[in-house]
């Protein structure tokens, strides 16, 4: 599922807005903050097969396994509240898309950093409250959807 929504994107290159998280973020929420590293490992490792353009890096496999971990470690038996949506969405992002994205892009690719990081951080403000608001509402359906056939297999 991951696969299929990072292709639902709007907009392109740096200011590429996708839906690609929110199956990372339901992992975590129902298999906890290990299967969740995992399963976002696994789908990048599936994106990276299926799209050869994009070069093998490890780094990004460090921030696949850190966003799967933090989805985890932030959902996984709480309570879903925006406000715990909103901070695990900004530790994650801020920590891999705003500064270990940009350092493996200059790695690869000789970019200057500084430029990077800031429009990062600016993109990364903006959509965060969006991803949230969109993980969140994503989070309370698949809750509600669970509590139903729990009552059904019952």
């Amino acid at each position: 599922m991951s696969i299929v929504l990072s292709y639902l994107t709007l907009g392109t290159g740096l200011y590429k807005i996708g839906l690609g998280y929110i199956p990372m973020s339901l992992i975590g929420y129902y298999f906890g903050p290990y299967c969740g590293a995992l399963g976002s490992l696994t789908s990048h490792i599936l994106k990276s097969i299926l799209n050869p353009n994009v070069p093998f890096f490890p780094g990004y496999i460090i921030d696949a396994l850190l966003v799967g971990y933090i989805y985890g470690r932030a959902f996984f038996n709480n309570k879903i509240t925006f406000k715990r949506v909103l901070i695990s969405m900004i530790i994650a992002q801020f920590s891999t898309a705003v500064f270990l994205d940009p350092l493996w892009n200059t790695i690869l690719y000789k970019t200057p950093l500084l430029p990077q990081l800031l429009l990062m951080l600016i993109k990364n403000s903006i959509v965060v409250p969006l991803y949230s608001y969109i993980t969140f509402i994503s989070m309370k359906k698949c809750a509600k959807l669970n509590f139903f056939l729990k009552q059904i297999v019952k």
